[in-house]
């Protein structure tokens, strides 16, 4: 903790903190670390969300672009009140957390500069979900797995809406099927990867040039 005492002490113009893993008192390094005005990146996965983690995150990392909160156990309530605080946020990764719908209608929604979202192992996550994201036409980046309440519906509301989408990961989602190619092949024209591992089994083509993840033949 000296150590990043240390360190942190110099770092005025701090942009980029990786804190995944790392064993310590969070908040004690926060008070500590204080309103960082440049600070763009941060990565606390693997971390209990506490509700005064969330308060110094939105009154102090208020230019957050990146925010990793992986297997954070993170709730509805909690990342509703950063995605409403955190305006600059760009891409945000929730892997892993116990968000259903109501995060999506009362916060995703209001991130509209976001253009990655990572929502793999959120098992809660339905089509209305995904019919909120598809308002994004600035999305690029998207991810789920492991869930079974997602179908061909949600996708495809993704696919029509977000034509800037350059990654598409779709796996061990069984509710998915490949109906959604010929959506990909008319509307995807910048898409550079389809990940649909344990998803369906590959007996298609695509019109461009899209690398395939697949293990089902």
């Amino acid at each position: 903790y000296d150590v990043w005492k240390a360190l942190l002490y110099y770092s005025i113009d701090l942009e980029y903190l990786n804190l995944d893993g790392t064993k310590y008192n969070y908040e004690d390094l926060f008070e500590f670390l204080g309103d960082l005005k440049y600070f763009k990146y941060l990565n606390i996965s693997s971390t209990n969300m506490t509700n005064e983690l969330v308060d110094y995150i939105i009154f102090n990392l208020y230019n957050l672009t990146v925010l990793n909160i992986d297997y954070c156990d993170i709730n509805d309530k909690q990342l509703i009140i950063l995605s409403n605080n955190l305006p600059k946020l760009k891409k945000i990764s929730l892997c892993s957390n116990k968000i259903n719908d109501l995060s999506f209608y009362n916060g995703i929604i209001n991130l509209k500069n976001l253009i990655s979202i990572d929502l793999m192992k959120n098992y809660n996550i339905t089509n209305e979900s995904l019919f909120i994201l598809s308002k994004n036409k600035n999305l690029e980046e998207f991810f789920i797995s492991d869930n079974s309440f997602i179908s061909d519906t949600g996708i495809i509301n993704i696919i029509v809406n977000c034509l800037n989408l350059k990654i598409l990961h779709l796996r061990c989602c069984n509710g998915i099927t490949d109906k959604i190619i010929k959506y990909i092949n008319t509307y995807l024209k910048k898409l550079k990867l389809l990940d649909i591992y344990c998803t369906f089994k590959r007996d298609f083509i695509l019109n461009n040039k899209t690398t395939v993840i697949i293990d089902k033949i």
